[in-house]
Parts: C-alpha cells; structure tokens; sequence
C-alpha cells in the first residue's frame, strides 16, 4: 500500500471521532433550527407586503412564479443538510471503522458533501437574513417619513 493511502487512513482514524461529533452536532443544531429558521423567513420575508408585491409584478410576467417557492427550496436544503449531517455521523461510526482506503475516501467524501452543502444552507440563511433587514429597514424608513 502507498505512504499516501496509509497516511490517510492514519489521519482518519485519529480525526474519526471529531468527524463524528461534529457531524452529529451540526445535524442536531440544524434540526432543532429548521422550523424556527422557515417561519421567522415566511413571516418576516415572505408574508411581507412588499415582497408579495414584488412577486406578483413577476407572476404578472410569468405566470409560473410562487411566492413561496425560495422558502420551499431553503426547506428542501435544510432537511438535506440535517441528512447529509447525519449519514456522515453514521458513515464514521460504521464505515470509519473499517481500516481500507476506499471506506476512509467515501467516508471523508460524505462528510466534505455534508460541509459544502451546509456552507450553502447558511449562505441562504444569510441572504434571507439580509432581505428581512432590508425589508425593515424599509418600513422603518416609510413609518419616519409618513410621520
């Protein structure tokens, strides 16, 4: 076997755990998370009249537009990143434990797919985020100025 192959599967092995927990954490975090992240987005973002309005500009263009359709897609993304978080905690705790380069390769690969796509996940949230500000800060603005 390579020096390459068995260093990785010595630094596997000594990160398996981490791995683990981490994956685990992060699929728990993202869980307990997910309902509360979906309704503070519809609420805030896209019940808000001002973004319906803009919507229904685009609807008027193209008629198969959805006003929830973003939040649906942050869902599916969510959920998908809680199963990807999971199936990498289990893949270190079954296949991690088999000591052959290719359980370790498709054991860390799980676990990068897991990281990327929760990395999207957040810079959804954070795109939400920043239209929910910028939404308040709008009304803010109107609320001082009708005054």
């Amino acid at each position: 076997m390579s020096i390459c192959f068995q260093a990785l599967i010595d630094w596997h092995i000594e990160f398996r755990s981490a791995l683990f927990l981490s994956s685990v954490t992060l699929g728990t975090f993202l869980f307990t998370m997910k309902s509360f992240i979906i309704q503070t987005m519809k609420k805030e973002v896209y019940d808000n009249k001002q973004y319906q309005k803009v919507i229904s500009k685009r609807r008027a263009e193209n008629s198969k537009e959805e006003f929830y359709k973003p939040l649906k897609n942050l869902a599916r993304l969510i959920f998908w990143s809680i199963i990807l978080a999971f199936l990498s905690a289990f893949s270190q705790v079954s296949l991690g434990y088999i000591e052959k380069f290719n359980s370790v390769v498709i054991c860390l690969l799980i676990a990068i797919v897991s990281w990327v796509v929760v990395i999207v996940t957040l810079f959804l949230v954070s795109t939400n985020l920043t239209q929910m500000i910028s939404i308040a800060e709008s009304e803010a603005q109107e609320n001082d100025s009708g005054e």
